[in-house]
C-alpha cells in the first residue's frame, strides 16, 4: 500500500488525507494512484450505451473520463468523480493513493507534491486504458 491516501466520505462532500502509520519511509516516485472504489467496496461496470459510452467500461473510469480537465485540482477531482458515479446511481467511493504527500490543491495535470501550485519538471502522465 502507498503510504499517504486521500479518502472520500460516502457524502462525496469531504476528504480526508491520512498517512499511514508505522510505515518506512518510502521512495521518491512521483505517482498519483486512483482507485474505483474503498478497500470493502467493489467496481462496478458501466454498460455500453449507459452513462454516454459507447462500449463498456469501468465506472470510475467513466467518472475520471467526464470530470477530468487541464485545470482541475486533485481535490475537486476526487469530488466530481464521486458526485459523478452518485448522479449515475453507483455505490462506489473513488480513492487516490500516493507515495508522497498528496497537495489537494495541485493541478491534477500538472501535478505538483511540493505544493507550490507549480508543475513539477515533469508533468504527471496519464492514460485512460480500454476496459477488456
Amino acid at each position: 500500500d502507498l503510504p499517504y491516501k486521500l479518502q472520500v466520505d460516502q457524502s462525496g462532500k469531504h476528504v480526508q488525507l491520512s498517512k499511514s502509520k508505522g510505515r518506512p519511509k518510502g521512495g521518491q516516485a512521483e505517482v498519483l494512484m486512483i482507485s474505483g472504489c474503498k478497500d470493502d467496496q467493489t467496481s462496478a461496470d458501466v454498460s455500453a450505451g449507459s452513462m454516454g459510452v459507447a462500449k463498456a467500461a469501468g465506472a470510475m473510469t467513466t467518472a475520471f473520463r467526464h470530470c477530468v480537465t487541464p485545470t482541475i485540482t486533485v481535490h475537486d477531482l476526487v469530488l466530481s468523480m464521486r458526485d459523478y458515479l452518485q448522479r449515475n446511481s453507483y455505490e462506489q467511493v473513488p480513492q487516490m493513493s500516493s507515495e508522497q504527500y498528496i497537495n489537494l490543491e495541485s493541478s491534477f495535470v500538472a501535478y505538483s507534491p511540493q505544493g507550490t501550485g507549480e508543475p513539477s519538471s515533469r508533468d504527471l502522465s496519464f492514460a485512460v486504458a480500454p476496459h477488456p
